[in-house]
């Protein structure tokens, strides 16, 4: 935006003052961060279907909230792929897991109030697994959890120290409410 200063920048994030006209009719400012180059990600809703449907799943250590993080597999889109493709090879990387895309949703905002950062949610069925080829900085573990009990398994890892990332959260609750 034409209002932007940057206040800070690094490797994977820019901080942003923006410039706006409040719900009051006054002028306002709102820090925000941004990602190089308007990259955006991918979430990966991946299913193994036997013996019993589960959801793929990885943990890993992350720095801001200084614990380990139970999410769905994800990563950054590169130049000239589709959310398809990412979602595809992002899943191999991190898990080993191939499969088929089912669907793919429109780009949605996680947090809005902070980040600008858009993610394209992609559904995949799993075919078949690999050996996982991560990164050498990523220290990922890779697990299922069968859909059924779902949030039941996440309070469970919750109790024992693990952290839950919010869309997975609201995911087995929505699972569990249309379940009642």
């Amino acid at each position: 935006m034409n209002n932007d200063k940057v206040i800070g920048n690094g490797r994977w994030l820019k901080l942003i003052e923006r410039q706006f006209i409040d719900a009051t009719g006054k002028p306002n400012t709102w820090e925000l961060a941004q990602r190089p180059n308007d990259q955006r990600a991918v979430c990966i809703f991946a299913i193994v279907g036997e013996p019993t449907p589960s959801l793929v799943l990885v943990k890993q250590f992350r720095v801001p909230v200084g614990a380990h993080v139970v999410e769905f597999p994800a990563g950054l889109i590169d130049a000239g792929e589709t959310a398809e493709v990412t979602a595809l090879r992002e899943l191999a990387e991190e898990t080993g897991y191939q499969g088929d895309v089912v669907s793919s949703g429109p780009f949605t905002y996680n947090s809005p109030g902070m980040t600008d950062e858009s993610v394209a949610y992609v559904r995949v069925n799993v075919t078949s697994q690999e050996a996982a080829s991560p990164t050498a900085d990523e220290q990922i573990e890779v697990f299922t959890l069968p859909l059924k009990g779902l949030l039941d398994g996440l309070r469970g890892l919750e109790s024992g120290g693990t952290k839950v990332d919010a869309k997975l959260w609201f995911f087995a609750e929505a699972l569990e409410f249309n379940r009642a």
